[in-house]
């Protein structure tokens, strides 16, 4: 996974018309991972992570020691 700062940097020298392999060789990513950043519609980043279930909470609350 390259940096955001790295991704910014391939999709700006994209815009200036170099080419992917160009890209490729002077920042260092092969020219599938350049491809697949310049896919992508934005950068990514991430993002808030999803509630834990009820059931799991309640399960440990319940549990007898042993």
């Amino acid at each position: 996974m390259l940096t955001q700062e790295q991704a910014v940097e391939i999709r700006v020298l994209a815009r200036r018309g170099m080419g992917l392999r160009e890209i490729a060789r002077q920042k260092g990513p092969s020219r599938n991972t350049a491809r697949r950043y310049l896919r992508q519609p934005e950068i990514q980043g991430y993002g808030p992570r999803a509630p834990r279930h009820a059931a799991f909470l309640h399960e440990r609350e319940f549990k007898q020691p042993a």
